[in-house]
């Protein structure tokens, strides 16, 4: 239920509610708090104000909500006020644990038709979108079943609509490793070795970070069914990305040739594992069985650097409180998606040295006229998306435009105005 059907719903009477809509009067009536271990999901009345909040333009205006607008567990909200990492909140022994995103270094979610994976990975994005701002987090979300994710499509943190196209899939990930390997040859210019030396040159400059990228595929082992490139892919991605701030986060309620096998097993380092038929398939996956049957929205983790080895639960909202995430970080900031992520290079980037960007020209005028540049003045002018952004400033450095980066400064443009122009 939408904001504006709770309003409805508590004002029948009120009939001109576009004009007068007034967040800070909603009352939400009911949340799910998930009990832990053996006890059941139950309602949960309680009375959480939703502040309001103006439309956004900028990241600096970017306001991260109260956690208790959508927390109603204190341990969690507790835990997050002394992290200032992307972390996603598990249970354990009914206490709270925070994850690192980093430190899960790609992730393969695997279990049974309605186990609890969607449940978890809605929980996952949702805790994301409440805990960092776009500019520090940005998702890609491969859905071909066109029937999970769609309901994010529009918030500020997708770099492109959510995707439901296998083909469109396959080329999502071309530009992912093109991405990566871009970063790589960033931090090499900077002489820093990962994401967070490069994002400390700009004193972590709210326009200026390098955003993390996580990137969720759903249904997996069907989708490389249909395109076996994706497996490669999604190996490489996996081996090289960690130090670029991207991660993976895979689901499937199979486990068969072509999508999985020995390599795919050793680079997804990090595996949760919900109900199974058998035995067999839990040892498969994590090289040893389990000697205790997991009850409803239970899950076995594992991760040898973080020696993770134990049974977990989550934190599950129910959906309207999913719906109240959705307009709450929607209406904080408009969606800039990258269009270049679904863009096949062999359409549009065949030959690299030819290709210009369209907007090429502008920008240099308004580079000129502005005497400075850098990718967030782009990106705010001319509502692009970071990729696209930072590749146009790398053109400008090497046609001698603007001048070499300088700290957290943007760009010295090297070029001036004529002034009788």
């Amino acid at each position: 239920m939408s904001i504006l059907d709770l309003f409805k719903k508590k004002n029948n009477d009120y009939n001109n509610i576009e004009n007068e809509f007034d967040p800070n009067k909603i009352i939400i009536k009911s949340t799910e708090e998930l009990k832990h271990k053996n006890e059941h999901v139950e309602e949960v009345k309680e009375e959480t104000p939703v502040q309001q909040v103006p439309s956004m333009s900028t990241f600096e205006e970017y306001q991260l909500p109260n956690m208790d607008m959508f927390f109603n567990d204190s341990k969690i909200i507790e835990a997050f006020t002394e992290c200032d990492d992307i972390s996603i909140p598990l249970y354990i022994n009914d206490q709270v644990e925070l994850v690192k995103l980093s430190d899960l270094n790609n992730l393969f979610i695997y279990g049974i038709q309605e186990s609890g994976k969607s449940f978890l990975i809605h929980s996952i994005i949702d805790t994301l979108l409440i805990t960092q701002k776009p500019n520090k987090l940005k998702m890609i979300i491969i859905d071909t079943k066109k029937l999970e994710y769609s309901n994010y499509n529009g918030i500020p943190h997708l770099l492109c609509p959510v995707v439901s196209d296998p083909k469109k899939a396959s080329i999502a990930l071309q530009n992912v490793v093109k991405e990566m390997e871009h970063r790589y040859d960033i931090f090499s210019n900077n002489r820093v070795k990962n994401i967070n030396e490069y994002n400390e040159l700009f004193d972590n400059n709210s326009n200026e970070l390098m955003p993390n990228i996580l990137i969720v595929i759903d249904e997996l082992n069907d989708l490389t069914i249909i395109d076996k490139e994706l497996t490669s892919l999604i190996e490489h991605i996996s081996k090289h990305s960690k130090a670029t701030g991207i991660s993976l986060m895979c689901v499937s309620s199979n486990i068969v040739p072509p999508a999985f096998n020995s390599i795919l097993f050793s680079v997804l380092q990090s595996k949760i594992l919900f109900k199974t038929y058998n035995q067999s398939e839990i040892k498969k996956l994590l090289g040893n069985g389990i000697n205790k049957d997991l009850n409803e929205y239970e899950f076995y983790l594992k991760n040898y650097n973080l020696k993770l080895n134990d049974t977990y639960t989550y934190y599950k909202y129910s959906s309207s409180i999913e719906d109240l995430i959705i307009k709450y970080v929607s209406k904080q900031s408009a969606v800039i998606y990258d269009e270049s992520i679904n863009e096949s290079s062999s359409n549009s980037l065949e030959n690299e040295e030819d290709y210009e960007d369209p907007l090429m020209n502008e920008i240099i005028d308004f580079a000129i006229i502005s005497g400075k540049i850098s990718p967030s003045l782009i990106q705010r002018r001319f509502r692009l998306g970071y990729n696209r952004a930072a590749r146009i400033i790398d053109e400008l450095e090497d046609r001698g435009i603007i001048g070499p980066q300088n700290g957290s400064k943007p760009r010295e443009v090297l070029v001036k105005l004529n002034k009788d122009e």
